[in-house]
């Protein structure tokens, strides 16, 4: 008995360390596992706060209104982290104070196309925007236009912003709200349709298209371009080649009321001159 005993004992003793090492085993890789979903869980949260979409709509929300000074209303971002494109859908710029139009100017889409692996570095690179189908609102007044006077308010705002430029002001606002370097490698705006208005017809009036708009190479240099100088110098070249559209249709307007004008004369000379006959006559 004590020889099968003997012989017993090695089996047991040999099956413990076994048993323990396939439960180790499976521990590690338990602990593992958890590590993994814990790390995704985070990287999500992580990608989620500074994802491009995210990033978008709290600039356009947030800083909008206060570059603007009008209301401002964002339908949907949706960027891609993989691919770096997406659209951004129904942006709405409301009209200063003073003015009659429901709004400024309206984008029902934007496609853009920004370099993802930029997205955590120091300049974010934007390769394109495209403005497809905006809808634009010119009011006119005796003070100026809607669009000017966003102008001044983006053109303020911009100069607060290079004003703290360098400067240790933690509580400045503007500075805070300049927002991340940006590089924009092409902007284009096409189909743009522009609506003449007047404030005293209640904000009513003709309709204009413009020419298609190109921008390119905005912040090439290592200092980059923030947010609202892209928006400052998009909303120039907009005031701009609005501007010279209506000019163009305003001069042939009064071009057109000057020849009316002029027949109008030519036929009153013409009456005037058939009575002067008839009198001769009688």
């Amino acid at each position: 008995m004590q020889h099968d005993a003997g012989w017993l004992e090695p089996e047991t003793a040999g099956s413990t360390p076994d048993n323990m090492l396939g439960f180790g085993f499976f521990k590690k890789l338990i602990g593992k596992l958890v590590s993994l979903v814990i790390l995704l869980i985070i990287a999500g949260v992580v990608l989620t706060m500074f994802s491009p979409s995210k990033m978008i709509r709290k600039s356009v929300i947030s800083i909008g209104p206060k570059l603007t000074k009008t209301s401002v209303a964002l339908s949907d971002a949706d960027i891609s982290w993989l691919s770096g494109k997406g659209d951004v859908k129904g942006l709405v710029v409301g009209n200063p104070d003073g003015y009659e139009a429901p709004t400024s100017i309206e984008i029902p889409l934007a496609s853009v196309a920004i370099r993802p692996t930029t997205v955590f570095k120091e300049k974010l690179v934007i390769k394109s925007i495209e403005i497809e189908g905006a809808q634009i609102t010119y009011e006119t007044k005796l003070a100026g236009s809607n669009l000017s006077k966003i102008q001044e308010n983006i053109k303020e705002f911009t100069e607060k912003v290079k004003s703290y430029t360098g400067k240790k002001i933690e509580s400045s606002e503007p500075k805070t709200e300049g927002g991340k370097k940006l590089q924009v490698d092409e902007i284009v705006i096409r189909n743009a349709k522009v609506k003449l208005a007047l404030t005293v017809l209640g904000g009513r009036g003709a309709n204009i298209t413009l020419p298609e708009i190109k921008m390119t190479n905005l912040g090439q240099g290592p200092e980059g371009i923030t947010g609202p100088e892209v928006l400052d110098a998009i909303w120039d070249e907009i005031v701009k080649r609005t501007t010279e559209k209506v000019s163009g249709v305003a001069g042939g307007i009064g071009r057109g009321v000057l020849d009316a004008g002029e027949a109008i004369l030519k036929g009153v000379g013409g009456l005037m001159n058939r009575d002067d006959d008839n009198k001769k006559k009688q």
